[in-house]
């Protein structure tokens, strides 16, 4: 838990008690949502904009290693959770390479321009922009169509 600078102890075990109920509701929600997610095997079709690639796992101590051939992605990790943050830190770069010039391109289109673009794992949204016109994108865009 974290509190507010200047916060006591007992402060924050008030604070903590107060919302317990919200506390509890909101492990269980995670737990649920972790427990539902299908294990990473070889030979998941996973997606790259237009393109469908297989998942290769090797269950080797090679900390976040993710290699491309052709349609096959060989992803190298000990655990699930190693295989899942290998493909994040994958698709984020891919994102990375891909969607500032995509972006470039489309806001040519509209006589636009933004003045920074980041990628990030945003919950609940495709992207976003602030009034200083930074552009916000999720990584994930990267598992859709172009012509999304």
């Amino acid at each position: 838990m974290r509190a507010p600078h200047g916060f006591t102890p007992s402060e924050a075990e008030k604070a903590l008690h107060a919302r317990s109920a919200w506390v509890l509701d909101t492990l269980r929600r995670i737990r649920t949502s972790r427990a539902k997610r299908q294990p990473l095997r070889s030979g998941t079709r996973l997606s790259l904009l237009d393109e469908g690639l297989r998942l290769m796992v090797i269950r080797e101590n090679k900390k976040f290693s993710v290699i491309r051939e052709q349609d096959i992605l060989r992803v190298y990790g000990e655990t699930e959770q190693d295989i899942r943050t290998s493909l994040e830190r994958w698709y984020r770069n891919e994102a990375r390479n891909y969607l500032p010039t995509r972006l470039a391109a489309l806001a040519d289109h509209v006589g636009m321009r933004p003045t920074k673009v980041s990628i990030r794992s945003q919950k609940t949204r495709w992207g976003s922009c602030s009034g200083k016109g930074h552009i916000s994108l999720n990584w994930r865009l990267m598992l859709l169509p172009t012509r999304l």
